[in-house]
């Protein structure tokens, strides 16, 4: 059985997971989707069982699926950009949104043919889902720390008097936090929330772990050593950011754990942040982690782990 491979080429974890399956006797198959949106050819037939790219193969030889989400035809990929700079903003959106439906069909088509797909079609937009991310997680009583999504300057000015110091950070998917300043609670600035709702959280002193969950069992854990609040700020302003292998107590292996199943993630990466004194917060749950750097830099060891799930648990017709 094949094991399809959805991704850009030149993405150093499809690479890695590419290489992995190979030596652990799997037969990957890639589909590149950097040849699109462009003329190279491709078809999907709802009365056939053949799946026609440069990598033509069909559906029921595929045993498992591994589809790097964020490369699926999202307008906020960086690259994109110079296609909307190009042409109509909104033609390019048409475009995007009829290749996504196109690969994200692809990918149901396999579940319903019994096929595992990591990560499952359902929570490929477990990012820009970070309200109800954090919903499930006070439900099952984890820990995440005081957290508001609002447009609202009143709510802001509570909020922020009610905590020492505050984040805000995106809704969805994108830049790093920022600590909101006296500046920032100026009314006049407050009145641009009306664009758009913003996240504001309780910041939480300590440092980041990012734990790697794949089927109820933890593959790997870093920590990132920088002198910035956040490895993210440090990360743009081009201050040295070290990835470092983590030792996980049982609470927080606990809580990543009931994060990924909270969230209905097979495999998954879990942010954490570890106060001084021992305690955790947890922040948020990505669905399709980077990981290469990680097994490259850190001693982990990610991909092999995903590889042997994927031709391990591969479908049988």
């Amino acid at each position: 059985m094949s094991i399809v491979v959805i991704g850009r080429a030149g993405l150093g974890e499809i690479q890695l997971l590419e290489a992995a399956l190979r030596d652990q006797g799997g037969d990957p198959i890639v589909v590149d989707i950097s040849e699109w949106p462009g003329g190279a050819p491709i078809r999907l037939d709802p009365a056939s069982d053949e799946f026609v790219t440069d990598a033509q193969f069909s559906l029921d030889d595929v045993g498992s699926v591994y589809a790097h989400a964020p490369s699926l035809f999202r307008p906020t990929d960086i690259c994109f950009k110079k296609q909307f700079d190009d042409q109509n903003p909104y033609s390019a959106l048409i475009q995007l949104k009829e290749y996504r439906s196109l690969f994200e069909s692809l990918c149901r088509v396999f579940e319903s043919n019994g096929v595992p797909v990591i990560p499952s079609e359902s929570t490929h937009y477990l990012q820009e889902r970070k309200p109800w991310q954090l919903r499930q997680f006070e439900q099952r009583d984890l820990p995440v720390p005081d957290t508001v999504f609002t447009n609202d300057p009143s709510v802001v000015r509570e909020f922020c008097s009610a905590h020492e110091r505050v984040l805000f950070k995106p809704v969805s998917r994108g830049a790093e936090p920022n600590v909101v300043t006296e500046a920032d609670l100026d009314p006049e600035k407050l009145a641009n929330l009306e664009t758009a709702p913003v996240q504001f959280q309780a910041f939480v002193p300590g440092e980041d772990l990012r734990v790697y969950v794949l089927d109820g069992a933890v593959v790997g854990a870093t920590r990132y050593e920088s002198e910035a609040y956040s490895f993210k700020v440090a990360d743009r302003r081009g201050e040295e950011v070290e990835l470092v292998p983590a030792t996980l107590s049982s609470e927080v292996r606990e809580t990543a754990l009931a994060a990924a199943d909270a969230t209905g993630l097979t495999f998954g990466a879990v942010d954490i942040r570890r106060r001084p004194d021992g305690g955790h917060a947890l922040l948020e749950v990505n669905q399709t982690p980077a990981f290469a750097y990680a097994d490259a830099n850190s001693g982990q060891s990610v991909s092999d782990a995903l590889a042997k799930y994927l031709t391990t648990t591969a479908h049988q017709p």
